[in-house]
């Protein structure tokens, strides 16, 4: 079994943003807290929604494997990777909140990683499973959002 790359990424994006906030001390306003705080939620509710339509849906969670139907509901009807999405959110509100600028480059390697590394080789393995209605879902949906 492969391991989820993804949520390894996020992780060592957090402790990336955590260590550079140590060693980048700014001064902080009360309102960058609360608009931290805003987009942490926001990416929690939508990782929270995405993965409870993917467990509804009765299919893998797994960038790994190949999901067993393709979902098209709920927040998939907005973005193909609204559990990527998410991450990169919570990302951003961390990042808010620890202000260390330097930081939001991680941002940015995080965003590059996933898109032209993770997200293609999952779009092709499903792509070859649902062939046509993947592709017609592709035109539909964006990526990202």
């Amino acid at each position: 079994m492969d391991i989820p790359i993804p949520p390894i990424i996020f992780i060592f994006s957090f402790l990336v943003s955590l260590i550079l906030f140590f060693f980048t001390p700014i001064y902080k306003f009360e309102s960058i807290y609360i608009l931290s705080l805003i987009f942490i939620v926001i990416g929690i509710f939508l990782a929270v929604y995405s993965s409870y339509t993917i467990i509804i849906n009765k299919t893998t969670i797994n960038p790994n494997e190949t999901p067993s139907i393709l979902i098209k509901n709920g927040p998939f009807k907005i973005s193909r990777n609204p559990i990527y999405l998410s991450m990169l959110i919570i990302l951003f509100g961390l990042d808010f909140y620890f202000f260390a600028i330097i930081s939001f480059i991680n941002i940015i390697i995080f965003f590059l990683i996933i898109n032209f590394f993770i997200i293609p080789k999952e779009e092709k393995n499903i792509e070859k499973k649902f062939g046509d209605t993947y592709i017609e879902y592709k035109r539909k949906v964006r990526r990202w959002i």
